[in-house]
Formats: C-alpha cells, structure tokens, sequence
C-alpha cells in the first residue's frame, strides 16, 4: 500500500538532542514526508543528588550495554539540513499560518501551549507512560526497575484541546538491575512506536484521532528525593548481590528437554528429564510422529558456540537415540518448525543472524535436509511459525524492524497463497507489541475448532513461561487474539520455561534447569 506525504513538525530543545531523535528524523526523511521544526528551550529537570549520583553509577556499571546508545549526543544542525533540509516553524510568529499534520514533542518535558495546538491537524504526539507517568523523560524507566515490574509500558500520546489519545502502547523487557537500560530502550522502542503510529495516518486519510482509544494521564506521583534514592540504592544492591550468588552457586541457562505423556501433568518435578552432557544445552523441542515413531527436532548449543539442529528417537518407555546433528551453518540455527506440505517433511529453522527466513526439505527423513529457498530475505525474524488457515499459508514470527530492538516484545505476521510463493506483510504489522505474548513458542494448533497459538511470556526474564492465545480473527486486513492459559515454571528444579509441543502421545517443553556448580 503506498504512503501519502504528511507534513510533520518536529519540536527540538537544540543544544539537548540525541542519537534515537536523529534516526526518527532519518526514518521520516527516508519516507519522503515533509518536514518541520520548533526549536525550544526546556527547563533542566530537577534532580536530586543521590539521584545524580545514582544515575552516574548505573551508567558507568550497565552502560556498556547501551549499544548503540539512544541518548549519544547529536548534532542539531546535521539534523535539519543533511539529505533533506527542512525549515524552521518560528515559535510564536503570527504571520506564519503553516499548519503541520503532525507534531511530534521530542523534548524532555510535555508542551500544552495553545500555539502549538493552532498548528497541528492531529494534536501534539508525545511518549507517555501509562502505568507510571513522569514530570520529565529524564525520570523514565526508573520506577518501573524500582518496583520490580514485570514489564515496562510505553504509549505514544496524541494530545489535543479538548482530549487525549493512545495512538500506540507496547509492553517491553523491564531491566531490573538496571534504569539506563531501561532507557536506552525506551527511546529506541519509541522511534518504532512513533513510525508505526505515522504510517497509520499515512496510510488512510480518512484516519482520525476519534478512532483511537481515549488516553487519560495519571496524577503524576513519582518522586526521587534523596530518600527514595537511597532506599532504591539499597533494594538494587541486594539485587545485584543475589544475582552475583546465584551466578556463583548455579549453571545459568542450563536448558534442559522435559516430556511427558500427553501432557496433563503441569508440575514439572513429576516429568521425565532428558538430560544433556554438561558442555551443551538442549532447547525449543519440536515433536513429530511419524511412520509410527516419535521424534524430537531441537537446538544442540555447545557452550559458547553457535546452535545447531539436531534430532533423536523418543522410545515409548521414555527413553531416547544418541542425537544426530541435521544442520550445521556458520550462523545461530534454533526453532526447527518441521512440518507436513504436500506429502512431504518440510522445516524453516530460525536463520535470524543470516537474516533469512530458510526452507528446507528432508531428503531422507528425519536426518538429511537440503536447502529449497528462502521464503524471505533481509528481515531479522525469530522463532517463525506456520498456520494453513483458509486457503492461505500464515507465516507468525518476531522481527526486529531497527537495528536497535529486541525479539522478544513484537509479532508480526506474513501471508501467501502459496508455500512457495510471494510473501505479504500484514497491514496491522506488528499485530502484537507485549513482552508476555508476542514471541512464538511451539506450533499452532487446533482444538474443538478453535486454533490457538502458544507464545513466550519473557516479562521476568527471557523465555520465562508460556502463554496459549486463542486466535479470535485472522484475514488479510485484521487480527485479533486473547490469552486462555498460563504455563509458569512451578518447581525449584525449574525457573524458565521457554517452548511447548506435542502428539497424540507425549508433550514436550524446554526449561532452566537449576543445576549447581
């Protein structure tokens, strides 16, 4: 679908502007839309001194991290006139009338101006943070690793006079340990937010703001006196002490296969463990029954190295074969999706380090595959999942749309009239933007005619627990689905559990085994 031109106006504070802002106005730029800019000047942020110093010691522990960092200082000027030079809208001059679309608030604090109001079409956009609003965005992702949330929500707000209104919302990774981190990625999740939300009024003109949820900001009640800084400091340092315990005591990501039969037992202590040699793990288990014979297809990791696909015979008492290694590449292989087409055994492994999604036909099942082509190219996709679903092949998967983001948080979908055919993007791309349902875990299946999709719950940690979504719509232009059931690790052996399959005999799901050292 092509795009419309927009006229956007951008409100900077000049001598406070940062990497995240340049690569929207890049992206903006690159979408040829026409551009505008305020140049304001805001009001430091009132800090207190432990939270200054606070905010410098996390920095220099985590800030290694913040690669690339979102908050790197940039260069206002290159800004505006490199590529694409683009003019100035003069704060308060009455003779200029030039009206924008769209003006995004860049700066640290929010603007409720009426001039800048009398500018704009669809409002003043602004990031907000609907469970834990802040006076300044220099504030942002602080409350949320003091508390110990579960996940960190972030809203683009479209304001205007007379109401306000959620154009996009996401529930993201809430670093813990760590306030700059979560940070760094709040600004550059914001960059996919605001760009999602402006491809949507691009894409339709007849889009209005009343057609999006009424967004109503919460009394802003967070403060960081010295005193909360200080009880934070505390919490955080007996935080950091237990992991560091618990790195020395334990084998982190020690990831383990479980079965067991037809899986109505949901505590895990009671399955069987299939336990790999202490130099690999074994994880995201696919099973498949064939010619009478039970097979597990999984990711063989050895410590430190690149996964790589292997499989094994699971034999009716529990047991099972020495694992055969059936695809080796010089990239990350993980996720073998092995499926039926047309009679024969097919797999698409995840290949999101070649930036591929790979299809593969076996040869000679279940050990020999050879390479039949690439469903899509140039796209960091994760965990892809096939659904033939009224006459059309449904492609669900997690892509990171920036260089800077994560696969954890966002699901997209893909969908051809044929296996082999031409792949189309979804419209409501990503269909789901939320920490504990967005990546996918195991196949969809059907049950009581109903089709349900098994995703990652990644909100305390990666591939924490699992969550079954029953698919409610899905076409060419919608999607919609809801949670049924939650599968949390619910044993002491067990803090993780990350992928779930199963045949008429048995169940399968990977974990974190808690293994001493």
């Amino acid at each position: 679908m092509d795009l419309h031109k927009l006229k956007i106006g951008l409100i900077f504070e000049k001598n406070n502007v940062f990497a995240w802002q340049t690569e929207l106005v890049q992206k903006l730029q690159a979408e040829n839309h026409e551009m505008y800019y305020f140049e304001v000047v805001s009001p430091k942020p009132s800090k207190s001194l432990l939270f200054s110093a606070y905010q410098f010691l996390d920095k220099k522990v985590f800030g290694f991290k913040c690669q690339p960092d979102a908050l790197a200082k940039s260069n206002f000027e290159i800004i505006i006139k490199k590529n694409h030079p683009f003019p100035s809208l003069k704060r308060g001059e009455s003779e200029n009338k030039e009206k924008v679309d769209i003006l995004l608030n860049l700066t640290n604090f929010p603007i409720s101006e009426k001039s800048f109001f009398e500018k704009s079409k669809y409002g003043i956009w602004e990031i907000a943070f609907p469970e834990n609003p802040v006076p300044s965005l220099a504030f942002a992702g602080f409350e949320e690793a003091y508390r110990d949330k579960d996940y960190l929500g972030i809203g683009i707000v479209a304001k205007t006079e007379k109401q306000n209104y959620l154009l996009n919302y996401a529930q993201c990774f809430n670093q813990i340990l760590s306030p700059c981190l979560n940070q760094n990625m709040i600004f550059w999740q914001s960059v996919e937010l605001f760009l999602e939300a402006i491809r949507k009024f691009s894409k339709s003109q007849n889009l209005s703001l009343d057609q999006f949820p009424i967004y109503q900001f919460l009394e802003q009640n967070t403060t960081f006196d010295n005193f909360k800084m200080l009880k934070m400091s505390i919490l955080q340092v007996i935080k950091i002490s237990k992991k560091i315990i618990n790195t020395i005591r334990f084998v982190q990501d020690y990831w383990v296969l479980m079965i067991n039969k037809e899986g109505k037992n949901k505590n895990f202590e009671n399955w069987i463990y299939l336990m790999p040699p202490t130099d690999r793990f074994w994880a995201d288990p696919f099973l498949i029954e064939n010619e009478g014979k039970n097979y597990i297809f999984f990711e063989e990791c050895f410590l430190g190295q690149k996964g790589h696909l292997s499989v094994m015979e699971l034999y009716e008492n529990g047991t099972h074969s020495e694992p055969e290694i059936i695809l080796k590449k010089d990239y990350h292989l993980s996720y073998p999706f092995v499926f039926e087409y047309q009679n024969e055994w097919y797999m698409i492994p995840e290949t999101a380090e070649n930036q591929t999604v790979e299809l593969y036909k076996a040869a000679e099942f279940p050990q020999k595959w050879v390479f039949v082509k690439n469903l899509l190219e140039n796209i960091k996709a994760c965990d892809a999942t096939l659904l033939y679903h009224e006459n059309k092949y449904w492609l669900f998967m997690t892509v990171i749309e920036a260089q800077h983001g994560d696969l954890w948080d966002k699901l997209s979908i893909f969908y051809a009239d044929d296996l082999m055919g031409e792949w189309t993007s979804h419209p409501e791309n990503p269909v789901v933007k939320d920490i504990k349902t967005a990546r996918c875990a195991g196949k969809i299946f059907q049950k009581n005619g109903k089709w349900y999709r098994t995703a990652q719950n990644s909100s305390k940690r990666y591939g924490y627990g699992l969550a079954i979504r029953e698919i409610i719509t899905l076409n060419e232009q919608q999607y919609e689905e809801k949670t049924v059931e939650n599968i949390l690790p619910d044993c002491e052996k067990i803090e993780a559990v990350h992928t779930y399959n199963f045949t008429e005999k048995w169940t399968v799901i990977d974990g974190v085994y808690r293994k001493k050292k």
